[in-house]
């Protein structure tokens, strides 16, 4: 099949990271995923078509607000897709206290008939992560440019379970670069109705523009498609992983905006 632009912001929309310890649920028809303590963000917020006048949302994202309260969060992030409306979504987070965090163009390569060219990875190497060894490499890398937070010992041993069980089974996988023996990049995908979602994708910053990004994003792609994924899909930031994929033939569909907006504790 040949993937339309309508298919591809579908799938960019339906794209949800849910964990089996996170709450997802609808708030006045606004999908929220409250996430466990272990994750990177607190409480998630998608709304697409609220099929609400731009009167209604200081009300509405107030009510998704007193519900994050309730369940101890501080902050709440929100992401605005070309299919959020009504438009003005922003401005009424803006508005609400919310900072615009990250700007991502929305990305995708139909590989039905082919893989991207991304040009020559020859200098790097790349390894599934399966064990100890790989995943102490793909956190440390993960850990140095996202400044992700350490570990517990329980989240490391359920990654541990996860990364172990066959790629056919899961359907995800994550890749660790090398640059001999010591790694340089990383990155995660999971395939999803042949949609092949890339996340988490990152280069240590002395070790960019050698390939590595690259590398690790043609590995990801040859075994999504192996598991019968015929649609490559990132939401790429602007001024770092945006470019190099439009480099190897990634079209863009739109942009995807990310807000912060903290929030007041609840009243004792």
């Amino acid at each position: 099949m040949t993937w339309t632009k309508q298919q591809v912001l579908a799938a960019s929309d339906a794209w949800r990271w849910v964990p089996p310890e996170a709450a997802t649920y609808d708030i006045d028809g606004v999908q929220v995923i409250d996430y466990p303590e272990w994750a990177f963000t607190g409480f998630y917020v998608t709304p697409l078509d609220t099929r609400r006048p731009v009167a209604d949302l200081p009300s509405l994202i107030e009510s998704i607000c007193a519900d994050a309260r309730t369940r101890g969060k501080t902050t709440t992030t929100w992401w605005i897709s070309p299919a959020t409306s009504p438009d003005g979504f922003g401005h009424a987070l803006a508005a609400a206290g919310g900072r615009l965090t990250e700007t991502a163009d929305i990305y995708a390569f139909d590989m039905t008939d082919s893989l991207p060219a991304v040009g020559d990875t020859s200098g790097v190497r790349t390894e599934l992560v399966v064990d100890e060894r790989t995943l102490d490499d793909f956190r440390m890398v993960a850990e140095a440019v996202w400044q992700d937070p350490p570990q517990t010992a329980e989240r490391r041993a359920s990654l541990l379970a996860e990364v172990s069980r066959p790629i056919a089974e899961t359907h995800e996988c994550r890749v660790v670069a090398y640059d001999g023996d010591a790694p340089v990049a990383m990155g995660g995908m999971q395939v999803v109705d042949g949609v092949c979602r890339l996340w988490g994708a990152a280069t240590l910053e002395s070790e960019r523009g050698r390939g590595a990004y690259r590398a690790v994003l043609l590995r990801r792609l040859q075994e999504a498609r192996a598991l019968g994924a015929t649609l490559a899909l990132v939401h790429a930031r602007i001024g770092t992983s945006g470019p190099i994929v439009a480099r190897c033939g990634f079209t863009s569909y739109g942009r995807g905006y990310s807000y912060e907006l903290p929030l007041e504790p609840v009243a004792p």
